[in-house]
């Protein structure tokens, strides 16, 4: 695109980035209970009998439940205490702390190319959520209307402005000069900031962190949320996609980019 209408594609430092990447938060577990009281009591449990207590908590107020991570002293403390639980309480949500990543570098496609309606009119009342690194203040984005909001830990840095802000230009920037425009320019742009930088790439998240920004996106009642990453499943991820296929929503998650023989890429194998 031309100068600041969207940001540069930096493919030699996708290139350079080929360190394995982690599947899991080392030494961490995640847990979701349905219900407040299942969580107390769960809590009272874990502290009681495995000294385990939570390095972080939230109430998923739109989604649902009480969502608790915890930081064993390695991966294979980690799954020992798994396989516990799972044994004692398979009521419980319960998995390994997963990792996501941006998947490659997105592409700006011309709407003819991919069949996209011309002249599309968009409501201005439609609200579409997002969750990526930062989305910086570009000219293409420059008049819309456009809400942030960060998940990331006070100690966290986050990731490069690159992945997500064109993402949000795809979907709703707009340049008149250069003849651009995202496939939903004129709709409201509900952004979550859910990735941090890590050691090169593009930076990662973790379920806790995807969790929290959907249910925020739940809560600001957006209509379509976006997720551009893909990962491991996890046991968490698949209840809340679950509950999210019967609401009156539609997500969209990357699938593809490794390839025709890939592995699955989650959360849009669920």
């Amino acid at each position: 695109g031309a100068p600041g209408l969207l940001p540069p594609m930096l493919p030699s430092a996708r290139q350079a980035n080929k360190t394995p990447r982690e599947q899991h938060e080392p030494g961490q577990l995640v847990i979701l209970w349905d219900e407040a009281a299942a969580a107390l009591e769960g809590l009272a449990i874990l502290a009681r009998d495995y000294s385990a207590r939570p390095i972080s908590r939230v109430d998923l107020k739109h989604l649902g439940g009480m969502l608790a991570t915890f930081q064993l002293a390695d991966n294979k403390a980690a799954l020992f205490l798994l396989a516990s639980l799972h044994e004692k309480y398979p009521s419980w949500h319960i998995d390994r702390h997963a990792r996501y990543y941006p998947l490659d570098g997105p592409r700006i496609f011309l709407p003819s190319r991919v069949d996209a309606p011309q002249n599309l009119f968009v409501s201005p009342k439609l609200r579409i959520g997002m969750l990526d690194s930062p989305v910086a203040p570009i000219r293409a984005l420059r008049n819309a209307k456009l809400t942030q909001r960060s998940f990331l830990a006070a100690s966290d840095t986050p990731a490069s402005v690159e992945h997500g802000t064109t993402i949000a230009a795809m979907i709703a920037g707009r340049e008149q000069k250069n003849g651009f425009q995202g496939f939903a320019a004129g709709a409201e742009l509900y952004a979550g900031t859910i990735m941090r930088h890590q050691g090169g790439g593009e930076g990662s998240t973790n379920t806790a962190m995807v969790l929290r920004g959907l249910d925020w996106l739940v809560g600001e009642k957006v209509r379509i949320i976006n997720l551009s990453l893909g990962g491991p499943s996890n046991d968490l991820m698949a209840v809340t996609f679950a509950r999210l296929q019967k609401w009156d929503l539609i997500v969209v998650a990357a699938a593809g980019n490794g390839g025709p023989g890939a592995p699955p890429s989650y959360p849009g194998a669920y």
